[in-house]
C-alpha cells in the first residue's frame, strides 16, 4: 500500500472519530430522560438522527479513502450514453466546492471513484423499544410476564431492570415493577449503593440445603434467606440438641 494510500487512511480515520464521537455527545447532551423511559416513537427519531449522520461520517471517510486526499467533487450522474465511446453527464451545485478544479481539468484525463458507502453501513439496524400500554396490575406478582421475569432471572443470575427489559421487550417502568416484586419475594436482594441487586433464589435444580450437626435434621430451599429463616428457627426452638441456657443451669441441681 502506497504512502499517499496510508495517509488518506489516517485523515479519514481521524475525520470519522471525531465525527462520531460528536454524534454520540450531542446525543447525550440533548435526552430528555434516560434511554430506557424515553417513548418509542423519541427513542426512533433519536436513532433516526444518529443513523443519518453516522451514515454521512463513514461516506465521507470512504471518500477520502477513494481519492487519496486528491481534489474531489460530489455530483450525480444525470446521465450515460454509449455512442462512440461512453460519455457521462455531470451535475452538481454551481457552489461545490473544487468547481475551478474542474474547470482547470477541462479536457484532461481525470479518475471517476464510485466508492461502494453502502458495504461500510451494513450491521444490525438498532431498533426502539416498543411502548408498553397501560396495565394496572394491584402488584408486580400479577403481571402476567412475572413468572417468565423470575426464571430469567434465576436462571442468567441476571437481577436489572435493564436485563429484562431486552429479554422480555417490557417497558422501563413495568419491568422495575416486577423487580420490586421479585425483592418483596425474598427473589433478588434489595439494591445496593450502586443500585445493583443479588439474586437470592436459584433455578431449579439449583437448591440451598442444610443439615444441622447436632441433630441431624435437614431442610432445603430455592431461596437462600428463606432457609437461614428455616435454620434459625429450629436452632432457637425445635433442636433437642440445642439446649437453653437456663435449662442448663437448672440441671445443675436435679437429681
Amino acid at each position: 500500500m502506497s504512502n499517499e494510500a496510508l495517509a488518506a487512511i489516517d485523515v479519514a480515520e481521524t475525520t470519522m472519530l471525531g465525527d462520531l464521537i460528536k454524534v454520540v455527545v450531542d446525543e447525550m447532551k440533548a435526552m430528555p430522560d434516560v434511554w430506557q423511559k424515553l417513548p418509542e416513537v423519541q427513542q426512533q427519531e433519536v436513532i433516526d438522527r444518529v443513523q443519518k449522520q453516522c451514515q454521512s461520517a463513514v461516506v465521507q471517510a470512504v471518500h477520502i479513502i477513494a481519492s487519496q486526499d486528491r481534489a474531489t467533487l460530489n455530483a450525480t450522474v444525470d446521465t450515460v450514453t454509449f455512442k462512440d465511446g461512453v460519455k457521462a453527464v455531470l451535475k452538481m451545485p454551481g457552489n461545490t466546492p473544487g468547481r475551478h478544479d474542474l474547470a482547470d481539468a477541462e479536457g484532461e484525463i481525470v479518475m471517476i471513484v464510485i466508492p461502494e458507502t453502502e458495504a461500510y453501513l451494513g450491521g444490525e439496524t438498532p431498533e426502539a423499544d416498543p411502548d408498553q400500554g397501560f396495565m394496572d396490575f394491584e402488584s408486580g406478582t400479577s403481571d402476567p410476564l412475572y413468572q417468565d421475569a423470575v426464571s430469567f432471572v434465576m436462571e442468567s443470575g441476571k437481577a436489572s431492570i435493564s436485563a429484562i427489559q431486552r429479554h422480555l421487550k417490557t417497558g422501563y417502568n413495568r419491568s422495575a415493577h416486577m423487580v420490586d416484586a421479585m425483592e418483596a419475594t425474598g427473589v433478588v436482594s434489595a439494591a445496593s449503593k450502586d443500585g445493583t441487586r443479588t439474586v437470592l433464589a436459584r433455578s431449579e435444580g439449583q437448591i440451598y440445603r442444610h443439615t444441622c450437626d447436632a441433630c441431624g435434621w435437614k431442610e432445603s430451599s430455592t431461596i437462600e434467606e428463606e432457609l437461614k429463616a428455616m435454620v434459625a428457627s429450629h436452632d432457637a426452638i425445635d433442636c433437642p440438641g440445642t439446649m437453653n441456657p437456663d435449662e442448663e443451669d437448672a440441671s445443675q441441681f436435679q437429681d
